[in-house]
């Protein structure tokens, strides 16, 4: 059983986009903890033998205009990823179509689909991400956003759920 904190409350164990989003491991399926560039490594162990992943993810907004950053757009070969929407809205291009993660909402992005989150620092938001790495799970990245891509919000569309 794990006992959750506020996530604000808690100390990052890791961040991205120039220290716009914090994350916290709060579940690894191995000894390695949080997740790193290292997993990507051939001869790792996490690469060869596969791994599980849960943790907190909390972006800031930056007050400096050009500040703000947009994940590349990548995709994971053999990974399940969950991202849950806790509070603020997470805006993000999922194989080619916009998705806002907001509370109470979650997204399911299948291995191989690529993905990028938007105009981090525009946006605070908090997330929990959960994934499944199976072995081998290659990253890829991708130029730019597939061509005929609509920025308009998809309403039902399969990938986007309502939590009961």
């Amino acid at each position: 059983m794990v006992k959750f904190q506020k996530v604000e409350e808690m100390d990052s164990d890791s961040n991205a986009f120039g220290d716009l989003v914090h994350y916290r491991t709060f579940y690894s399926s191995d000894s390695m903890g949080k997740h790193g560039i290292h997993d990507y490594d051939k001869d790792g162990e996490r690469y060869t033998k596969g791994y599980t992943i849960a943790r907190f993810s909390r972006a800031k907004t930056s007050r400096k205009e050009n500040k703000a950053s947009t994940q590349p757009y990548h995709s994971h070969v053999r990974r399940d990823l969950f991202l849950i929407g806790i509070s603020g809205k997470r805006s993000m291009i999922v194989a080619g179509k916009r998705y806002d993660i907001v509370p109470g909402t979650y997204i399911y992005i299948e291995p191989g689909e690529p993905h990028k989150t938007l105009n981090v620092g525009k946006q605070a938001w908090e997330n929990i991400e959960l994934w499944r790495a199976h072995p081998k799970d290659d990253e890829l990245f991708f130029e730019d956003v597939p061509a005929g891509f609509e920025p308009g919000r998809e309403k039902g569309a399969k990938a986007r759920k309502k939590l009961s």
